[in-house]
């Protein structure tokens, strides 16, 4: 009786076909993963800063004082006690940053907010411009603050 060779495992062909596939599916899917990347980073940002204006809106109406939020600044200051404390601060998170100017608004114990060195209240809506940093990328986020101090975020748009 003749012995069987049983023929197991791949050739050397297969196993490159195999590799070429993978290296082509990697290069056509690193770009898309870094434009996910970004917009998580941004989305991040976003829901970071309409947070940070709730939590101080609310704690201005809940314990009747001002609160103060620094927007586009780091905290320099040592906190102490989160609940005695009168200044909120937030920054942007990873690629994304604030397209306008560092602002600082006051919450009123009536719920309705100032500008920095406003002795009124805003006359207006208010809104913020956070950005992608990526240079081929233009994705962009809006918040916007009513004179009453409605907090919403609008959809994705362009930062040019």
């Amino acid at each position: 009786m003749g012995v069987i060779k049983i023929n197991a495992g791949f050739s050397l062909i297969e196993l490159m076909v195999t590799l070429v596939i993978v290296a082509i599916l990697a290069v056509i899917a690193v770009p898309s993963f870094g434009l996910m990347l970004n917009k998580y980073h941004l989305n991040k940002s976003v829901q970071e800063l309409i947070s940070v204006l709730k939590k101080a809106k609310s704690k201005a109406v809940l314990e009747r004082r001002n609160i103060i939020v620094d927007i586009g600044t780091i905290s320099t200051e040592t906190i102490v006690d989160e609940e005695t404390n009168s200044k909120l601060y937030w920054t942007p998170s990873g690629k994304a940053f604030l397209k306008s100017d560092q602002i600082q608004l006051t919450f009123l114990p009536n719920g309705l907010i100032k500008e920095q060195n406003a002795n009124e209240v805003l006359s207006g809506d208010l809104s913020f411009f956070i950005c992608d940093q990526e240079l081929d990328s233009h994705l962009s986020k809006t918040i916007s603050i009513s004179k009453i101090g409605k907090i919403q975020s609008i959809e994705d748009g362009e930062c040019l």
